[in-house]
């Protein structure tokens, strides 16, 4: 966890959590034992929750969540999507001007993958789901803090899709993009409601209160 973040501006945020976390992704090892963890925490996040705060919305047959492909910095998350019998979205490049909606993906191991303007892949599919079908979202970061402040990668996708969204948002990351101290933002950023890393579950929720 970093506990020494001090910079006070995006740009200078961005940079050393960048640095951070190509160094700890550099020694394979460690990278694959902390997406074990990272992995672990989610289960375990997802089958705490209580019906409430997780309930399928009426007419839906099960819990939507909604993923994310990693990029090479980022927590692959894939071995949850093959073994979930939740029903799964994943975010996509809509237009030219970068929109990002969620597509239905079936069955996530025989789904085909398209490589999106940013570098991840997202779905072929074209079966728009609205936010409002969706009660948990895994929403990637190059930082957060232990109470909840986002850093993102400065395009403002999530950020702005965010500002819609009414089902639980639970930021993914390794314990080195995660700060003790808060991360510079801005007013239309929005809080996680949990924090999830190889070693850690927080709710934000509760810290909050």
């Amino acid at each position: 966890m970093i506990s020494d973040v001090s910079l006070s501006t995006k740009a200078s945020v961005r940079k050393e959590l960048k640095e951070r976390v190509r160094l700890f992704v550099q020694v394979p090892t460690l990278r694959a034992a902390a997406e074990v963890g990272v992995v672990s925490s989610l289960q375990n996040l997802i089958s705490n929750l209580t019906v409430s705060e997780i309930a399928p919305l009426s007419g839906a047959s099960s819990v939507c969540v909604a993923g994310f492909n990693a990029l090479s910095d980022e927590p692959d998350l894939s071995s949850f999507y093959h073994s979930t019998s939740l029903s799964l979205v994943f975010p996509k490049l809509t237009s030219v001007d970068g929109v990002m909606e969620f597509t239905s993906v079936a069955n996530y191991s025989s789904e085909k993958w398209e490589v999106s303007s940013l570098g991840f892949s997202h779905p072929a599919s074209v079966e728009v789901v609205p936010a409002s079908d969706i009660q948990l979202m895994l929403i990637p970061g190059l930082g957060f803090s232990s109470s909840g402040e986002r850093l993102g990668r400065g395009k403002g996708f999530y950020d702005r899709y965010l500002q819609n969204f009414k089902g639980l948002k639970v930021g993914v990351c390794f314990d080195c993009q995660l700060s003790e101290a808060s991360l510079p933002t801005d007013g239309w950023d929005i809080k996680m409601d949990y924090i999830i890393t190889e070693t850690k579950c927080i709710d934000v929720r509760k810290l909050s209160v």
